[in-house]
């Protein structure tokens, strides 16, 4: 009922749709927002909290599909949909587990390059994962695979391995038909010295299209064939950042992208994320008071939420010891009470 073009009123409105998991209303509420005041100084702030709301609707859509699992697995999955799952880590050295999620996304992003496929986003796919139970121990086998293609509506799952040991480098990768919970022809693999991950990554995607049926154009062969970095540190860095950012650590995950940024500058995609990521973190710590000052709480003011403390002290009629004596007394009959300090 306050004025909406109010950046208080918008902040708490938003952040309280937020708490009561509403993301599309709070979205809403920033868009509009945004709309009326395009200039607006609360726009960095609004456009970090869109992007954590992306998190939400993601955890949001997980929970629903767990607990719809069984009308979804009756459901035909959407044709040309691939999802592309973490890779599972064998090794022993535990500085290379990161690059599963590394792999992930790169392969997310090679397999982008065509629009005969929709690949699903890699957190989008992590966060189901989360919701599983299955980040920690992995998908491991075309079963699993398929029941998480059909949570998620795809046709084809990916699911892939990677062995680091010393110097070398495995990665094996096959692609599984959602709907009969088998593999595509056999498991692809290469082999390489550490050094020539990123080769054998785009032989092994190139592999992948062959699994899924695509010829690719020579274009396409070319967009997929880019390098998004030639740094082994830059992408464990960035594998942690993808970590941190699936647990929510926003302020955690912005650091580790701008290491690996600062290892390759060139490596773009570690630049976009940690602006992201900085953007959140910025948001996660609290509402720009220089930007909204006193607005919202005026508002709530002007709206008639206060109440003098004397009048909601209860008489000695209504008073019950007992209750008093356990601590679960109210203040009043059915009255709310909330106390709003303002900044200084």
């Amino acid at each position: 009922r306050l004025d909406a073009t109010d950046p208080g009123v918008v902040v708490h409105l938003g952040m309280t749709y937020e708490e009561a998991e509403r993301p599309a209303d709070a979205r809403r509420i920033y868009a509009d927002y945004l709309e009326s005041d395009p200039s607006s100084e609360m726009r960095r702030w609004i456009e970090g909290r869109t992007s954590a709301l992306r998190r939400q609707e993601m955890l949001l859509a997980a929970r629903d599909a767990v607990l719809r699992e069984q009308e979804l697995a009756a459901t035909p999955p959407r044709p040309r949909h691939v999802a592309v799952l973490p890779f599972h880590y064998t090794g022993s050295d535990p500085e290379y587990a990161p690059l599963s999620r590394a792999l992930a996304h790169l392969v997310t992003v090679d397999l982008s390059q065509t629009d005969r496929l929709v690949v699903l986003e890699r957190m989008q796919v992590q966060v189901l994962l989360d919701e599983m139970e299955l980040a920690d121990e992995g998908v491991v086998d075309p079963g699993t695979a398929a029941r998480t293609g059909r949570l998620l509506g795809a046709e084809h799952t990916v699911l892939g391995w990677l062995d680091a040991s010393g110097r070398e480098v495995t990665l094996e990768a096959s692609v599984v038909r959602v709907a009969e919970a088998l593999r595509q022809g056999d498991p692809v693999s290469e082999r390489a010295a550490l050094e020539e991950l990123f080769d054998a990554q785009k032989r092994l995607v190139l592999d992948v299209y062959e699994g899924l049926g695509i010829q690719l154009t020579e274009a396409e062969r070319e967009r997929v064939l880019q390098q998004r970095t030639r740094s082994i540190e830059a992408l464990i860095a960035f594998g942690r950042g993808l970590g941190a950012a699936d647990d929510g650590n926003s302020r955690a995950a912005a650091a580790f992208f701008r290491e690996a940024s600062t290892l390759d500058p060139g490596f773009q995609d570690a630049q976009t994320r940690a602006e992201e990521a900085e953007m959140v973190a910025e948001t996660d710590a609290g509402v720009p008071a220089e930007s909204i000052d006193d607005a919202g709480m005026s508002a709530v003011a002007d709206a008639g939420a206060f109440s003098d403390l004397e009048t909601l002290i209860p008489d000695p009629v209504v008073r019950a010891a007992v209750a008093e004596s356990r601590g679960s007394e109210g203040i009043a009959r059915r009255t709310l009470l909330e106390i709003l300090i303002r900044r200084p």
